[in-house]
C-alpha cells in the first residue's frame, strides 16, 4: 500500500509539472487569438471612421441643395459614430475582461497545482499521524478538484459560423450575418448611382458642341461617363472594367468647366466660346457629382462593413493558422487537469482503503448542502441599493434663509416712496447686505488643504466657501473647465485669473476685470489644487492684441489633440462694450502651458460669446457656443487639428436665450445644462438632452433639487461653467458652477455639487423616430459633500 502511495505522488507532481508547461502555452496561444480578432474590430472601426468623413463632405456638399438628403445622411453619420463607439467600447470592455480571465485561468491552474502538491504534504503527515478528520478533509478536496476538466472549444463556433452563419451563436455579436437588410441596401445605392450615371449619359447626349478632346465617343457612336454598376437586376460593382472611351464622373467637373458660363465672362464672349450652362447649375451639378464620386469611392468599405469582412477574415486567419495549434495546447492542458483529478481520485481511494485500515472508525458523513455566496447576485444588488456614499450624495439638504428686517427710514422718505419687499435675489446682489456671509463667507471657513483636518473632515467640498491652493492663496480659474491629462495623470483646471480691482468701463457697463491671462491648476484628487501660473499671459501695452488687458477673455476651454500632441484652447475674446464677440484659439506642446495664442474669428462668421469644447469618443471635437445676441446656441465640429471650425453648424435652442453651456455624454446620450441670460444676477438652470450632439436638442426641466425654491430657481445662486464626468462612478458627475461676484469679482466662488443621470425625467420626452426616454439629470445642493473613499479606485 504504501508503494501506491509513493507511485500515485510521484504521477501527481508529473503530472503538475506538464499542467504548469501547458499552462504557459496555452495563455500564449489564447493571447494571440485574442488579438487578432481586436485587431479586426480595430480595422472595422477604422473603416467606418473613413466612411462618416466621406459621409460629412456629401452633407456639407448637398446641405444647400437638398434638406431630405441632408437630415438622411446626418442620422447616417450619427448612427455610423455610435456604431464606430459601441465597437470601442466593446472592444475596451472585452479587452479589459478577457484579460482578466485569462490572467484568473493562468493563476487558477497554478493554484490547483499548488493546492494539489499542498495536499499531498498533508495526506502523507495525516497519515503518520494518524489523524481520521484530516482524511475526509482531504478526501472530499481531492473529489472537488475532479470538476476542472470543463473546456469550450471557440474554434468549433468560428467553423460552425463560416458552415452556416445564419444559424450560429456568433450571430448575436455579429449583425452583419443577416445579409438580406444589406444586401438590398448595396442593391439601392447601386442601382440610385447607375441611374444617375444613365440619365446624365442621356442629358450629354443631347448636348451638342463639347468638343470631342472633353468626352470620347464610346464604342457605340455616343459619349459617356464610367458607370461601375452593371444594372439591374444585380447591379455589380466592376470599378475597373470601364470602357476606355469613357470618362470617370470626377473628370466632368473639368469638363462642365469649359462650357459653363460664368458671371465674370461677358454674355457675347461666353457665346462664342460655346458656354451655355449657368454657374448655379453648374455649381449644383458639381456638387451632386462629387456626391456620387464620394459614393462610389466609399462602396468598397460600405461592403465590407455590411458583409463583415474583416471579421470573417480574422476568423479565417484564425482557422487556418492558430485553431490547430491552440487545439492541441488546449488538450494538453485539460488532459493534464484531467489526469492530475483522476490521479487525486485515486490517490483519495487510497488514503481512505488506508483509513479503515488504520481502522478509524468514525463515520465520515457528507453535509447536507453548502450555502455559497452568488458573487454576480451580490454584484447586481449592491448596483441596485448603491453604494452608502451615493446614497448620501442624493440626500439633499434644505435651506431656510430669513431677510434681514428693513432698514429704519423716516417717515417723509416713506411717504415719498414706499418701500419695497426686498427679495433673496436683491439680497446677494446687495454688497452691504446682512446676508452677505451666508452667500460669502470669510477667509476663515476656506477650504484650505494645507490644514490638517481630522480623518472624517478631508476632502469636503463646501460649495460657496473660498478655496485656497496649496500655497494658500485663493484660487482663480473662473468660468473654466478642467482636462484629465491621460499621460500625466493629473486633472488640469483652466480658467479665468481674476486677481485684480473690480471697475465699471463705462457708468451703465458691466462690472469688469482687466484681462490677466488664464490661470491653470493641478492636481490628482481634485481637492488639493497646486498653482501652476499664468498659462496664457494679457498683453499690457499692444493696444490692437486681442489679449489686451482692457479687451475681454473669458470661458477658457482646454482639451488634447491625440494627433498633433498639442494642448488646444478655445476663449470668448471680445472689446470691452462686448461687440467684437469672437473665438480665440491657442495652443501649447504641455498640459501647464505656455500657450501659444494664434488668432480669433467669429465662428461660421456669426457671433461668439458664452462657449464651450465638447470631445467625443471618436475622437471628434465640437465648439458649443452662444450666438445670434445670445439668442441660439451654435454647435459645430473642429478640424482634425481642433484649432479652427468646419463648415458644418446647428442651431439649436433658438430663442431660448441661454448661455454658459456645459456639456456631457451619458450611455450613448448628450445632456447640456445652460443658464439664462441675467448679467451677473443668477438665474434658473435648464437641462437639455439630444441623442445626437448635432441636434435636434429638446428642453427637459431644472436639474437643481434640494436647497429651497429660490435656490432651485437660482441655480443655488450660481452659474453652469463645466461638468466633469468620472468614469469611476457610473452616471455620476461633478456640476462645477460660479458663484459670481459682481462687486469684487476676484472673491467670486466656486460652487461644485454632485450630478447624477438616472431614472426618468418629471416629464419625459420622447421623439416620433424612436429615440428613448432621455435619463433624469439632477444637481443635487450639499452645504458640504465628498466623492466616496477611494473613488479612483472603483471600476
Amino acid at each position: 500500500m504504501f508503494s501506491l502511495i509513493v507511485l500515485f505522488t510521484f504521477l501527481a507532481i508529473v503530472a503538475s509539472s506538464v499542467i504548469l508547461a501547458a499552462n504557459n502555452g496555452f495563455e500564449h496561444r489564447v493571447e494571440r487569438l485574442r488579438q487578432t480578432i481586436f485587431d479586426a474590430g480595430g480595422d472595422t472601426r477604422h473603416t467606418m471612421r473613413r466612411v462618416i468623413m466621406v459621409l460629412l463632405n456629401m452633407q456639407t456638399l448637398l446641405s444647400p441643395y437638398n434638406s431630405q438628403a441632408d437630415q438622411m445622411l446626418n442620422v447616417t453619420t450619427h448612427r455610423l459614430r455610435r456604431g464606430s463607439i459601441m465597437i470601442q467600447q466593446f472592444v475596451d470592455k472585452t479587452r479589459h475582461t478577457s484579460n482578466e480571465a485569462i490572467r484568473t485561468l493562468y493563476v487558477a491552474n497554478i493554484v490547483v497545482v499548488t493546492v494539489n502538491l499542498v495536499l499531498l504534504v498533508s495526506a502523507l503527515v495525516l497519515l503518520v499521524w494518524h489523524w481520521p478528520l484530516g482524511f475526509i478533509i482531504i478526501i472530499f478536496c481531492f473529489w472537488i478538484l475532479t470538476t476542472l476538466t470543463l473546456q469550450k472549444d471557440t474554434c468549433s463556433a468560428l467553423e460552425n459560423f463560416q458552415q452556416n452563419p445564419q444559424k450560429n451563436s456568433l450571430q448575436i455579436i455579429l449583425p452583419c450575418a443577416k445579409s438580406g437588410t444589406s444586401d438590398k441596401i448595396l442593391v439601392q445605392i447601386g442601382s440610385t448611382v447607375h441611374n444617375f450615371i444613365t440619365q446624365l449619359n442621356s442629358k450629354l447626349r443631347e448636348v451638342e458642341g463639347l468638343g470631342s478632346n472633353d468626352i470620347r465617343e464610346n464604342s457605340s457612336g455616343t459619349r459617356g461617363v464610367c458607370d461601375p454598376f452593371s444594372g439591374a437586376p444585380n447591379d455589380t460593382f466592376t470599378p475597373d472594367l470601364c470602357p476606355k472611351d469613357t470618362i470617370p464622373i470626377v473628370e466632368l467637373k473639368y469638363v462642365l468647366s469649359r462650357v459653363t458660363c460664368y458671371a465674370e465672362i461677358p454674355q457675347a464672349i461666353a457665346s462664342g466660346e460655346g458656354r451655355f450652362i449657368p454657374q448655379a447649375s453648374s455649381v449644383i451639378l458639381f456638387a451632386y457629382t462629387q456626391s456620387i464620386q464620394d459614393l462610389i469611392e466609399i462602396f468598397p468599405d460600405l461592403l465590407s462593413l455590411t458583409q463583415c469582412s474583416k471579421v470573417k477574415q480574422a476568423f479565417a486567419t484564425i482557422l487556418q493558422y492558430q485553431c490547430r495549434p491552440f487545439r492541441r495546447t488546449a488538450r494538453i492542458l485539460w488532459s493534464s487537469m484531467l489526469s492530475l483529478s483522476i490521479i487525486m481520485v485515486v490517490f483519495g481511494i487510497i488514503f481512505k482503503i488506508k483509513k479503515e485500515q488504520n481502522e478509524v472508525q468514525e463515520q465520515i458523513q457528507e453535509p447536507n448542502h453548502f450555502t455559497q455566496k452568488d458573487a454576480h447576485h451580490g454584484g447586481a444588488h449592491l448596483r441596485i441599493n448603491q453604494h452608502p456614499h451615493f446614497r448620501e450624495l442624493e440626500e439633499v439638504e434644505e435651506e431656510n434663509i430669513q431677510l434681514p428686517p428693513p432698514r429704519k427710514r423716516s417717515p417723509r422718505a416713506v411717504k415719498r416712496k414706499p418701500k419695497v419687499p426686498t427679495t433673496l435675489i436683491e439680497e446677494f446682489l446687495d454688497e452691504s447686505s446682512q446676508l452677505r456671509h451666508v452667500f460669502f463667507p470669510g477667509q476663515r471657513t476656506a477650504i484650505d488643504p494645507r490644514k490638517s483636518f481630522e480623518k472624517n473632515d478631508t476632502y469636503y467640498y463646501y460649495p460657496g466657501r473660498m478655496w485656497l491652493d496649496t500655497e494658500g492663496n485663493p484660487i482663480q480659474a473662473h468660468g473654466g473647465g478642467i482636462l484629465y491629462d491621460q499621460r500625466t495623470k493629473m486633472y488640469y483646471w483652466y480658467g479665468e485669473y481674476k486677481d485684480g480691482p473690480t471697475y465699471h468701463a463705462h457708468k451703465k457697463g458691466a462690472a469688469r476685470v482687466d484681462v490677466i491671462g488664464v490661470g491653470c491648476y493641478s492636481s490628482k484628487d481634485l481637492w488639493t489644487w497646486k498653482n501652476e501660473g499664468i498659462v496664457l499671459a494679457a498683453d499690457e501695452n499692444n493696444e490692437t492684441h486681442d489679449l489686451y488687458k482692457l479687451n475681454v477673455l473669458e470661458r477658457p476651454k482646454v482639451i488634447y489633440n491625440e494627433k498633433t500632441g498639442k494642448y488646444v484652447m478655445w476663449m470668448h475674446i471680445d472689446d470691452t462694450n462686448y461687440t467684437k464677440a469672437s473665438a480665440g484659439v491657442a495652443i501649447s506642446d504641455f498640459p501647464t502651458g505656455p500657450f501659444d495664442y494664434l488668432y480669433s474669428k467669429r465662428p461660421h462668421g456669426y457671433e461668439s460669446r458664452d462657449m464651450t469644447l465638447f470631445k467625443d469618443e471618436d475622437g471628434i471635437a465640437y465648439l458649443v457656443y452662444s450666438s445670434e445676441d445670445n439668442s441660439e446656441l451654435h454647435i459645430g465640429p473642429l478640424n482634425e487639428d481642433y484649432v479652427d471650425v468646419t463648415q458644418t453648424m446647428r442651431r439649436v435652442l433658438v430663442g431660448q436665450h441661454r448661455e454658459a453651456p456645459a456639456l456631457f455624454k451619458h450611455e450613448g446620450s448628450y445632456y447640456m445644462i445652460t443658464s439664462g441670460c441675467t448679467g451677473w444676477a443668477p438665474n434658473e438652470a435648464l437641462a437639455h438632452a439630444a441623442e445626437s450632439i448635432m441636434g435636434p436638442w429638446e428642453t427637459i426641466e431644472n436639474p437643481c433639487i434640494g436647497g429651497n425654491k429660490v435656490f432651485r430657481e437660482t441655480t443655488f445662486f450660481a452659474q453652469s461653467t463645466f461638468v466633469l464626468p468620472l468614469p469611476e462612478l457610473h452616471g455620476s458627475f461633478i456640476f462645477m458652477a460660479d458663484r459670481w461676484n459682481p462687486a469684487d469679482l476676484r472673491d467670486s466662488r466656486y460652487v461644485w455639487l454632485p450630478l447624477r443621470v438616472a431614472g426618468p425625467v418629471d416629464q419625459p420626452l420622447e421623439y416620433n423616430f424612436g429615440f428613448p426616454l432621455w435619463s433624469r439629470v439632477s444637481v443635487y445642493w450639499h452645504k458640504r459633500w465628498r466623492l466616496p473613499y477611494r473613488w479612483q479606485e472603483i471600476k
